[in-house]
């Protein structure tokens, strides 16, 4: 195991990221839950939540990565499947108008 100085500076960095990043799942889980529970108590019928897994912000952008945007990174499979969700949903919303749904 390495003592030196910059590792234990590196150590700490690492800890305060990992923390942070922990931090901020642990709000955004929280909002999701209130958003959730919002929705039933509500008894709204018709929505959905839907979570792309080991993706970053960004995800849809073939230009995202760390080394240009921090935190971003480029998910080929969530983002295709992202759009077709995108199309289902719209083709749902607009099934009266055969003229827009069919283009989707």
């Amino acid at each position: 195991m390495n003592n030196s100085p910059d590792q234990k500076v590196l150590d700490q960095l690492v800890g305060k990221v990992v923390g942070d990043v922990a931090n901020a799942m642990g709000v955004f889980m929280a909002y999701l839950t209130a958003f959730e529970n919002e929705m039933r108590v509500a008894d709204v019928k018709d929505w959905q939540v839907i979570k792309y897994g080991n993706t970053l912000h960004a995800f849809t952008n073939p230009i995202a990565k760390a080394s240009t945007m921090q935190g971003t990174l480029y998910s080929e499979q969530a983002d295709r499947r992202s759009w077709q969700a995108v199309r289902t949903y719209l083709a749902e919303l607009l099934h009266n108008n055969a003229a827009i749904a069919g283009a989707l």
